[in-house]
């Protein structure tokens, strides 16, 4: 049996960060947002991960602090023709557009 694997954005980081599970209210989100990421069944993006470093608050020093997570790049092959897949899905069709 296959194991899901989400792929998570910033935003995914940033809302519970900014809103509804800062590091010291809610220590457990994050420390089981820990393991999901070292156990392989959330990933991020290298690109997302930059981002959140980018940062000098304590989402950032958490993002640094991580070790043993799987980071995707974003350029593979595997990578693009997914992110093409879903742009082709969620893009209109042109008989769509004629319609606006």
């Amino acid at each position: 049996m296959n194991q899901e694997v989400f792929l998570i954005d910033t935003n995914a980081l940033l809302t519970p960060h900014l809103m509804y599970y800062p590091f010291d209210l809610a220590p457990s989100f994050w420390e089981q947002l820990e393991e999901k990421l070292k156990d392989g069944s959330v990933v991020l993006l290298d690109m997302v991960k930059n981002e959140i470093t980018e940062g000098h608050d304590e989402l950032s020093n958490w993002m640094k602090s991580l070790q043993g997570i799987n980071i995707i790049d974003h350029r593979t092959p595997e990578i693009i023709e997914k992110y093409s897949s879903c742009l082709l899905y969620t893009s209109p069709s042109p008989r769509d557009m004629r319609r606006s």
